[in-house]
């Protein structure tokens, strides 16, 4: 997710030298910030995440980790329920959905899901 590098010849971030090698800098202007999440409580590992969506087409090259995530790929969006997820992670896909869909047209607020008693996860518009 990049465009040309305005700036090339600058000092690179640390761990970003192999994106700016390909002569880009990140665009991330063309990110649509979608949710935040937070993972219940109980669990054993906790995320406070945010999540991105971009149209395919406003990507280029392959997806690289930088040792924190495994098995990075795109999936289509249909293509993500057969996949093993965290619950929260279904309902912000399911709020995707919704946006693109036209189902839920946003106001500009970003939601926050988060765990509630009843085993569901609450949309908290920020």
């Amino acid at each position: 997710i990049g465009a040309s590098d305005p700036a090339p010849g600058r000092p690179v971030p640390r761990g970003w030298e192999r994106f700016f090698e390909t002569g880009l800098a990140p665009a991330l202007d063309r990110l649509v910030y979608v949710a935040r999440a937070v993972t219940p409580p109980f669990r054993p590992q906790r995320f406070d995440a945010r999540f991105f969506m971009i149209e395919a087409d406003r990507t280029q090259g392959r997806l690289q980790g930088s040792g924190e995530l495994e098995k990075l790929d795109w999936v289509p969006l249909g293509g993500a329920g057969g996949m093993e997820l965290a619950a929260v992670t279904r309902r912000v896909l399911e709020y995707v959905d919704e946006l693109l869909s036209g189902r839920h047209v946003p106001d500009g607020r970003i939601p926050m899901f988060r765990y509630v008693p009843n085993g569901r996860h609450l949309c908290i518009l920020q």
